[in-house]
């Protein structure tokens, strides 16, 4: 099961406005690389993985590796690792807020830029020979003779030009007699009324958009000397008849043109969220961006005090109130995100000392030998508190298979007091630890005990030392298999308990204290996972 691939609104923003500008504007799109990053393809995060390494919000506070990955790495590991750019921790729970705001504020300057690209006429409304001739789109197709795939600049030319051609018509109207400006002298067929206006002109096809060389609109009086209405040649437009079928052909051009600059990816109407909507909004966002606030963060504020008890009961919204206002915010997030901070570097500590504590008892426990020394590890054992110092124990831990089956024995008798308490477990504990130190196993048939230990001691005068103590030690550790596999299946299955209490505790309890129980408070914040 792969892991979530959520990512913040702001970066699937950002991401599909730089490198999906043909998507940017779809919401579904943006909505579903918010909820999974994996939809996109290892080309397409190639790119993505290597601008975000480069960015210094991502490196000095983001949570991904300081390494780069190797270019053979698989699609989910590039996932994670661009995800956690995106945060601060590994567990991508706190978002990198510094990325965000650089993220924002490198959108904000792209829009700006495609705003400016968007008018490349002058004050008159017409292209200058300047501009003409550093047209990047005087030419619609490559030496080759392929198609050049279109961007955003070219949607935003487009749009402006039609603009101007609709600005035109409107004027035209307004004239008497429905000429065009430029034919309204005493003269016009003298004057030959020459209109210019460089557009560009998109159609949609299967693929997208294709951009079609800039035309050139001619517009000259009729051929009819009668009729005032010129002729408009308009690319592969050409209307003799009347202004007025021209604009419906213009109209049409509009709406082509309108919905392809949309598949292109072409700027969106600028949000009125981000502009004064009120006076008050007007005359104090100048003066609050001087003293170094962002737009938004003061029109926010401003909409904020508004809104707020001193502007339901009529008092003036002010310089200082927002100010305070924006203060107040920013100290509340600076001091959240210091308290943040304090806590990755608490649970980085935290898992280091736990660690440290694993690493010590790992190795204290290896370097155990007898009965005093796993004592110290394990000090409110049962077990060890009847084996300590006796002959039996030095055995156990001198054998590999029963110093691994008594070690485990001990750490399941530290979980049971740990869960149940000290009164219900301790009578089993302490009559394994009997069994053990006197080597009374007991039979699986009857109620009979054997003495393992004098039955060894017999065989060794027949078969020898060696064979004796091999018995001994595949009986003892035949039983402490046993008593684990038990005391396991008593602790985790819950057919194996009553009442949420183990049954194997509940044989072994003495019989004066199955009257009460032992109220047992288990301590959450035990550094113990277990």
């Amino acid at each position: 099961m792969s892991s979530p691939s959520h990512i913040p609104r702001q970066a699937a923003e950002w991401i599909a406005h730089f490198y999906f500008p043909m998507r940017r504007y779809n919401p579904d799109f943006v909505d579903r690389l918010e909820e999974n990053l994996g939809i996109l393809k290892i080309k397409e995060l190639k790119p993505l993985q290597a601008r975000l390494y480069s960015m210094d919000a991502v490196r000095s506070e983001g949570g991904i590796e300081k390494c780069r990955l190797l270019s053979s790495a698989k699609k989910q590991q590039r996932v994670d690792f661009i995800r956690r750019a995106f945060f601060r921790d590994r567990a991508c729970a706190i978002v990198n807020h510094r990325l965000m705001e650089d993220l924002r504020t490198e959108m904000s300057r792209s829009t700006d830029t495609l705003s400016a690209a968007a008018n490349p006429c002058g004050a008159n409304g017409y292209a200058s020979a300047a501009s003409a001739a550093h047209d990047p789109y005087a030419t619609a197709r490559s030496p080759s003779g392929s198609r050049k795939r279109p961007n955003h600049q070219i949607s935003s030319q487009a749009s402006a030009a039609l603009l101007r051609l609709q600005q035109y018509q409107q004027q035209r109207q307004q004239r008497p007699g429905g000429l065009p400006p430029n034919a309204t002298g005493p003269n016009p067929e003298a004057e030959g009324a020459d209109f210019f206006s460089s557009f560009v002109h998109f159609v949609g096809d299967r693929r997208g958009v294709a951009a079609v060389q800039g035309s050139r609109v001619n517009t000259s009086t009729s051929s009819n000397p009668s009729s005032n209405h010129p002729n408009i040649n308009v690319g592969s437009i050409n209307n003799n008849t009347h202004w007025a079928t021209s604009t419906n052909s213009i109209n049409n051009i509009h709406q082509t043109t309108t919905t392809t600059t949309g598949m292109a990816g072409s700027p969106a109407p600028p949000d009125p969220e981000s502009h004064p909507q009120t006076p008050t909004e007007s005359l104090l966002l100048p003066q609050l961006m001087q003293m170094g606030f962002q737009r938004q963060e003061i029109l926010d504020g401003i909409r904020h005090q508004t809104s707020s008890a001193t502007g339901s009961n009529g008092g003036p919204v002010t310089v200082d109130s927002v100010m305070v206002h924006l203060v107040t915010q920013r100290e509340g997030m600076e001091e959240a995100r210091m308290l943040d901070e304090a806590r990755l570097v608490s649970e980085d500590q935290k898992q280091e000392d736990r660690a440290r504590r694993e690493a010590s008892r790992e190795t204290a426990l290896a370097e155990a030998t007898t009965g005093e020394q796993l004592l110290k590890i394990f000090p409110d054992s049962w077990v060890l508190g009847l084996l300590v110092g006796e002959e039996v124990c030095s055995f156990l831990l001198g054998g590999q298979e029963t110093r691994k089956e008594l070690i485990e024995i001990l750490e399941l008798e530290g979980k049971s007091r740990k869960w149940y308490g000290w009164k219900l477990p301790a009578g089993y504990f302490q009559k394994m630890g009997s069994v053990l130190l006197n080597s009374e196993l007991p039979s699986a048939r009857s109620g009979h005990h054997n003495n393992a230990l004098s039955k060894a001691r017999d065989t060794a005068e027949t078969k020898g030392n060696s064979c004796a103590a091999a018995e001994e030690s595949s009986v003892i550790t035949t039983y402490l298999r046993k008593e684990t596999r038990k005391l396991r299946s008593g602790l985790y299955e819950l057919e194996e308990q009553c009442n949420g209490q183990p049954k194997i505790f509940l044989d072994e309890r003495p019989k004066e204290d199955l009257g009460g129980g032992e109220v047992v408070v288990i301590d959450d914040d035990d550094d113990d996972d277990d």
